[in-house]
């Protein structure tokens, strides 16, 4: 048996970093919601080469301050969150941001040849080009002045180039890893209203004849700057997808008001969004409509225990196994649910889950049974009977 001994700090790095990031979904999810954070509107994300040789997110947010430029790939680095304790208080202090731990760009420069930001404030009149080496410390030597409008561009390079074996894994499963990339921005994109969300695959022309290169750029999804979820969803899912929606709401308040003994002045809370209306017929089904996003507080995550819910309300109307689609936020105080259980925050914690999901499954019952106690229509079904499309 080996002594004990240390690991070395380039290596407890490359560790952790493997953690935090850990296919090509993760690492796109951690610059785009840097990007929301910034208060952007408009975000592009650029994929070159299916996003082997780079990720381009591109934003129109607040941009980076100048001193805080040097910190951007510093490891617990963040402008997010100033004490734990943050996390769960409710009112003034709570975080409302989507990152808070500080470790994303550090885990990217680790893994990736190189990150590199354009940014640019309000208050500037020319932006910077910054480059970070593996180590998360900025080159000063390559920093220039760069011509551009406010917002902040973000680059990751050639990503596991780090870690040989992660980095032939990408290559080798690059399609089931942009499924699940295109999976994860499709709740983004249908959650986040107000935001033109633009995802674009960027490729390398040869050129004929002695010319140089060119790039072509071909664009894989994009949203309007939409107000309203069954809006966002249509652009991501299509308007027939959404005209077999129902807008769905529930409050939570007097929940939360019985679980917690008092409220303290605090309201709103509840469950909104779209959820599929019911088959129409005994033992009809709706179709392949099982697509299902879960948001609390407008982050998206996956609630396990809301799906069985869900699905055990849906039987009462659909006998053949199926889930219905639902695209839904929960919207409750920080001090009742908790992220901070994995890297990639797409669990969640809920204080009191199973008095939810009860509540969440009778409402649903009522919901999709209708106050006369019929059935609910399904549009998309009826007009696909019918030989009719929206």
């Amino acid at each position: 048996m080996p002594p004990i001994q240390k690991i070395s700090t380039e290596s407890v790095r490359k560790i952790v970093a493997g953690q935090v990031v850990i296919d090509l979904a993760g690492a796109v999810k951690e610059l785009l919601e840097n990007a929301l954070d910034s208060g952007a509107t408009t975000v592009k994300i650029n994929l070159h080469n299916q996003g082997m040789d780079c990720v381009e997110v591109v934003d129109n947010g607040a941009g980076v301050g100048v001193e805080d430029r040097p910190l951007l790939c510093e490891k617990h680095a963040t402008s997010k969150l100033d004490k734990f304790e943050s996390l769960y208080e409710d009112g003034e202090g709570e975080v409302k941001s989507f990152g808070f731990r500080g470790e994303a760009l550090f885990s990217l420069a680790q893994l990736s040849d190189e990150v590199v930001f354009e940014t640019k404030t309000k208050g500037e009149a020319i932006g910077q080009r910054l480059v970070f080496g593996r180590d998360g410390k900025l080159k000063p030597s390559l920093t220039t002045k760069v011509a551009r409008p406010n917002g902040t561009t973000a680059q990751v390079k050639n990503l596991f180039a780090a870690l040989p074996v992660r980095r032939v894994d990408l290559q080798r499963r690059i399609k089931s890893q942009r499924v699940k990339l295109f999976r994860m921005l499709q709740a983004y994109a249908i959650t986040c209203v107000g935001v033109r969300l633009t995802v674009c695959d960027v490729k390398v022309v040869k050129g004929k004849k002695g010319k140089p290169d060119s790039t072509k750029s071909e664009t894989k999804l994009s949203t309007g700057m939409s107000t309203k979820i069954s809006q966002t969803m249509s652009s991501v899912l299509g308007a027939k997808f959404v005209a077999g929606m129902a807008e769905f709401s529930m409050s939570l308040d007097e929940t939360i008001m019985v679980l917690r003994g008092g409220l303290s002045g605090m309201s709103g809370f509840g469950i909104r969004g779209l959820v599929a209306k019911p088959p129409t017929g005994e033992g009809a089904s709706s179709g392949a409509r099982d697509l299902q996003f879960f948001s609390v507080n407008g982050r998206p995550v996956d609630i396990p225990n809301f799906t069985r819910a869900i699905g055990d309300a849906w039987r009462n109307f659909d006998h053949l196994g199926k889930k219905p689609a639902v695209a839904l936020d929960v919207k409750l105080p920080n001090s009742m649910f908790d992220v901070n259980l994995s890297p990639d925050k797409r669990e969640v914690f809920m204080a009191d889950e199973a008095r939810f999901c009860d509540v969440l499954k009778e409402r649903l019952v009522k919901f999709w049974q209708g106050s006369d106690g019929s059935f609910v229509s399904n549009e998309v079904q009826d007009m696909s009977k019918a030989g009719r499309v929206p």
